[in-house]
């Protein structure tokens, strides 16, 4: 039986330390000897985060009213990467567990300086990577953006006199976890933890808005140092999201719903495995193919491409078309439409990375 979560909670991890910790068991789960080592122990579980237990033991009463179910914002700012410098909360989960264990924790993240352990641990649904500003949050949590626009001192638990106003807003603190889950996540949530953004809405019920920021534009990179960018994680379902978008587009372009565009004869062929997912002829009787890329987060930072599809894009130019839909499981979705990325790879004005490389051995 699940426990209904009660409380909101607001996590500093913007330091030095805490970015270390960052890679070791939020954007990454814990390392799998350490889970072997906890699965021992009966404790299985995939993500956490910690606090020491601070001056006079401050900290442990806050920890002990933590419980399963509650939501936590993680407030961080990591250094590695040239757009992530900016403090904001960019981190959101449930509490699924807490457990007191100075070894476990030191275990997990080794402490700098002998008894600096980050003992207080809570173990945390899969994070979904987000991005408020202290502004936006306090829009969010306060009628009027009267509290929480400063960053958070030490872990805290949202007012009772707050808690009531999130409760009014969005049913609760689950409700205010799907809300920034829907509108403010950089990456696809899963829906088999997150099953409450899973639910089917009807096209006739889809609002388009077509923008042209949806995809992020990055910072160059100074220096010759390697980028240590948190890759996008993708989603169990995105093949799943990745469908719904395709069928979202193809309602567009054959409902004339496109600003700018006239689509005859527009053909779904993405199982054909040609490089892209849709092609139509346009107006001058011209082919145009069409990409789609999917997300149920509402901001793309970047999106992946089979060799194939790069391939095809070198080839036909500008007649290769991209089309990104963010929020995809919710009724208001953003559309970007890019007609020009083979000329901005020409001209550096985008890049594409290799991931991943297929090894195989050859009969000599």
């Amino acid at each position: 039986m699940s426990i209904a979560p009660t409380n909101l909670w607001l996590v500093p991890a913007s330091n030095d330390l805490a970015t270390q910790n960052l890679a070791r068991s939020m954007e990454n789960e814990i390392d799998i000897e350490i889970r072997h080592a906890m699965q021992e122990r009966g404790i299985h579980q995939e993500y956490a985060w910690g606090a020491m237990r601070g001056k006079n033991d401050k900290n442990v009463p806050l920890h002990k009213a933590m419980q399963p179910g509650d939501v936590c914002l993680f407030y961080t700012a990591d250094k590695r990467d040239v757009d992530e410098p900016v403090k904001a909360y960019r981190w959101a989960a449930r509490i699924t567990q807490t457990l007191e264990n100075q070894q476990l924790a030191d275990l997990v993240w080794p402490p700098e300086t002998p008894g600096e352990s980050f003992e207080l641990m809570y173990f945390l649904s899969t994070p979904v990577k987000v991005f408020i500003t202290t502004e936006q949050m306090s829009y969010l949590l306060t009628a009027n953006g009267e509290k929480y626009a400063d960053a958070p001192k030490g872990f805290m638990r949202l007012s009772d006199e707050n808690l009531a106003y999130v409760n009014s807003v969005y049913g609760s603190p689950a409700g205010f976890l799907s809300y920034v889950l829907a509108n403010h996540a950089e990456e696809d949530a899963p829906t088999d933890v997150y099953p409450e953004l899973a639910s089917h809405i009807a096209p006739t019920d889809v609002t388009a808005s077509f923008v042209d920021d949806l995809l992020t534009v990055r910072k160059k990179q100074g220096g010759k140092g390697k980028s240590s960018v948190v890759p996008q994680r993708r989603s169990k379902r995105s093949k799943e999201v990745g469908d719904e978008a395709e069928l979202y587009v193809l309602d567009l372009l054959r409902n004339g719903k496109v600003p700018g565009v006239t689509a005859m004869d527009v053909e779904h062929v993405a199982n054909q495995k040609v490089g892209w997912d849709i092609q139509y002829v346009d107006e001058l009787g011209q082919c145009v193919m069409v990409e789609v890329k999917g997300s149920t987060a509402t901001r793309f930072g970047n999106f992946e491409l089979t060799i194939n599809e790069l391939n095809c894009l070198h080839e036909h130019g500008d007649h290769y078309h991209f089309y990104l839909v963010g929020g995809c499981k919710s009724k208001t979705r953003k559309v970007q439409v890019i007609t020009d990325m083979a000329e901005r790879l020409a001209k550096d004005k985008a890049k594409a990375s290799p991931i991943t490389f297929r090894v195989e051995l050859i009969e000599t």
